[in-house]
């Protein structure tokens, strides 16, 4: 069962876009949203082509789904990070094994660029879309 959507998905889309949308930020097929929904997958195909509030609100939940994710992987970072400062300072660890703690603490900063590009490109297409309006 997938979390309840933010308030802000639920501007401009009916019941039937919610439940979609829904299933689509779950990793669920277009039929099987369509299912959820009440339609067909070719309709909800349809309303991913055609329907820009639909679109809109879908883009919103997964940016709401993946924010809800970091927070989590946050709450664990710090002491993820502190069990592998301690592997890569034990004397008895092999190597191999340092090496692979380095390696993902140096992945792990990665993540907050990514999450810097997100806003920042987020912020582009707010400006973007204004300057159409």
């Amino acid at each position: 069962m997938s979390p309840p959507l933010g308030d802000s998905v639920h501007n401009g889309v009916d019941h039937k876009h919610i439940k979609a949308i829904e299933v689509l930020v779950s990793g669920g097929t277009t039929e099987r949203a369509g299912e959820a929904a009440g339609v067909t997958g070719r309709t909800v195909r349809r309303w991913l082509r055609e329907d820009q509030a639909f679109t809109d609100a879908l883009r919103q939940a997964q940016h709401e789904a993946l924010a809800a994710c970091l927070r989590k992987l946050r709450a664990c970072g710090e002491l993820a990070v502190k069990t592998l400062a301690d592997v890569m300072r034990d004397p008895n660890a092999a190597d191999a094994v340092k090496v692979s703690a380095a390696r993902a603490v140096l992945e792990g900063l990665k993540w907050t660029e990514v999450e810097d590009l997100a806003r920042r490109m987020a912020q582009l297409e707010e400006v973007r879309k204004h300057s159409y309006n």
